[in-house]
């Protein structure tokens, strides 16, 4: 592995899937890992959707490159193992918008208040 640019679709934030293992995961981390077996390679810090499919929690010989919510759900990756996935809001855009359009997302109306739902819910007790 080397230091060459990867991907710009991969930046912390982003959902990942590793077609190897059929795991889902957010990328926590981009950059080298001090300790590992290719010094100065540029690799993935995943926090995977299942507990147990990784191997630590963001942590690699006593270095903190990110944390994870539960333990054994995260682990190094080389980028080229992973596909980035777009969010639901590009995929709605790549699907339907018209090329060159303005796509902002509209504004979410508030939710009802609960006096209003009570009142729309005639003869539930």
């Amino acid at each position: 592995m080397s230091t060459k640019a990867i991907d710009p679709s991969f930046a912390p934030g982003t959902r990942v899937f590793d077609a190897s293992s059929g795991s889902f995961g957010v990328i926590r981390y981009i950059g080298p890992v001090k300790g590992s077996k290719n010094a100065g390679a540029t690799f993935i810090g995943v926090e995977w959707d299942e507990s147990g499919r990784g191997t630590h929690d963001g942590t690699h010989s006593g270095n903190t490159y990110f944390k994870c919510k539960l333990p054994k759900t995260g682990s190094f990756v080389h980028p080229s193992k992973l596909t980035p996935l777009n969010s639901m809001i590009e995929a709605v855009r790549a699907r339907y918008a018209t090329p060159g359009t303005c796509c902002a997302v509209p504004a979410i109306s508030p939710r009802r208040s609960d006096a209003a739902a009570r009142r729309d819910g005639v003869g539930f007790d």
